[in-house]
């Protein structure tokens, strides 16, 4: 299980998360707010993540830190098909407080 806490994309996190059953990392970011000031450097959007967790040939990626309400299921979806468009893996928009089985 690779935990990665706010990060633009980079190689250190695909390096360390390589093959991994279970990647955790924030990328809910809209590309165009992203891309707003030093935001670029700190955050990734559905697509960088989803290019992280493929790169990385993850099995399972989790997406936290977001900005997605709990009862929002269409942003869910969107998100999830956004990140699905570069990883075909499982994509889960994590809930607060949600638990998962490794």
């Amino acid at each position: 299980m690779v935990f990665s806490g706010d990060t633009a994309p980079c190689q250190q996190v695909v390096e360390l998360a390589q093959g991994a059953d279970l990647l955790l990392h924030e990328g809910a970011m809209p590309e165009d707010t992203r891309q707003r000031g030093a935001m670029e450097r700190v955050h990734s959007s559905p697509a960088t993540v989803g290019q992280v967790a493929s790169e990385a040939q993850v099995k399972r990626l989790v997406v936290v830190h977001h900005h997605i309400e709990p009862t929002d299921d269409e942003g869910r979806a969107t998100i999830t098909a956004e990140i699905g468009k570069r990883f075909d893996g499982d994509i889960r928009i994590a809930r607060e407080l949600e638990e998962f089985v490794i």
